[in-house]
């Protein structure tokens, strides 16, 4: 699914929404544009505090710093079953 990255009332009307919330924690937005602005106007937008700071920079940034770790440790498990088959199947 590619939800839009900006609520419409078109689209709240259609999906029947009556809330719409986000954290305290943010991630970076395209432009200046506040995506929740439709909602902030129709009096269904809530903010809910956010336990943790995780957002999506954060996540990307540990698959990147991990990248060449989990790399790594995928090419031995390969290798490792190519030679399970070759000795199982004497390929």
């Amino acid at each position: 699914i590619d939800p839009p990255w900006y609520l419409t009332r078109e689209m709240i009307a259609a999906l029947n929404i009556a809330v719409v919330a986000h954290g305290t924690t943010q991630d970076r937005n395209m432009d200046d544009r506040d995506p929740y602005e439709v909602a902030r106007q129709m009096g269904i937008f809530s903010t809910i505090p956010s336990k943790h700071a995780l957002t999506v920079d954060a996540i990307v940034g540990r698959i990147h710093a991990n990248h060449d770790r989990i790399a790594t440790k995928v090419e031995k498990k390969m290798v490792a079953e190519q030679q399970y088959y070759k000795e199982r199947y004497r390929l």
